[in-house]
């Protein structure tokens, strides 16, 4: 194909949209997996108690541009001194252009636990970077009736990174308006390996009623074991002036 875009979220369905101008028809390839599509944005406000998350969501088909191909699978394996990438499903899409847009990895499954505690009934625990556990995250806010409210921030690159402080806000607003801030102990944990270098005080103000977890994250899996394409950081090495890949001209 002329142009293949990795990855139908908000950035490579709107970087798609508009390459669909200038493109002829088939031109075009769009490889996502997914039928669903998240206005993740929104996701704030949903764990926020301002919208549901099905405000957030449309059909995959209904979002893409209708001159792109759109091929329901996922990259695999990334080939750019062939020009190629390599599906899950194992077919071979030849470009003379590729955008990567597959977005950040979330690698709940890194924090021991939490994965059970995001899925227990009445848990306290909630996180606005899945679809899964947005609601969840107003669920636990909604439930708070006093003690610590804590806010995290991983030691990883994040999707949004202002987004963990913005629902740490809109929570100490919510607490306000339903007259509980006085019984609310709110912090914002950053990224260091415990919250005060005494383990005593770490130990004690690690309790907590409610918590908002933004998870570690991390570049999708296929593209960290790209070597030629990444940086150490498992990302897309990119001018960032031009997002254009410092090593091959044709990537995006």
């Amino acid at each position: 194909c002329k142009v293949l875009v990795v990855g139908g979220g908000t950035g490579g369905c709107s970087t798609g949209a508009k390459l669909s101008r200038i493109l002829k028809k088939n031109e075009l390839i769009i490889l996502e997996p997914s039928d669903s599509h998240y206005y993740q944005p929104l996701f704030t406000l949903v764990g926020g108690g301002v919208y549901k998350v099905a405000d957030a969501r449309k059909n995959m088909g209904d979002v893409l541009p209708r001159n792109a191909t759109w091929l329901k699978d996922q990259a695999a394996e990334f080939s750019p001194k062939s020009n190629s990438v390599v599906t899950a499903k194992g077919d071979t899409i030849e470009y003379d252009f590729i955008l990567v847009a597959t977005g950040l990895q979330t690698d709940y499954d890194k924090i021991p636990g939490l994965i059970e505690a995001l899925n227990m009934d009445n848990g306290g625990v909630g996180s606005n970077y899945s679809y899964k556990y947005t609601e969840r995250t107003f669920k636990a806010l909604n439930n708070f009736e006093s003690g610590n409210a804590i806010f995290t921030y991983p030691n990883t690159p994040v999707k949004c990174p202002g987004a963990p402080q913005k629902i740490c806000y809109i929570a100490d607003h919510y607490l306000r308006k339903v007259g509980k801030r006085n019984n609310a102990n709110i912090m914002y944990n950053t990224s260091l390996p415990v919250i005060f270098g005494v383990k005593k005080y770490a130990d004690a103000l690690w309790k907590y009623s409610m918590m908002h977890v933004t998870p570690p994250m991390s570049s999708p899996s296929p593209l960290k074991k790209c070597t030629d394409l990444v940086n150490e950081a498992g990302f897309v090495d990119v001018n960032p002036a031009t997002m254009q890949s410092s090593r091959f001209p044709n990537v995006f």
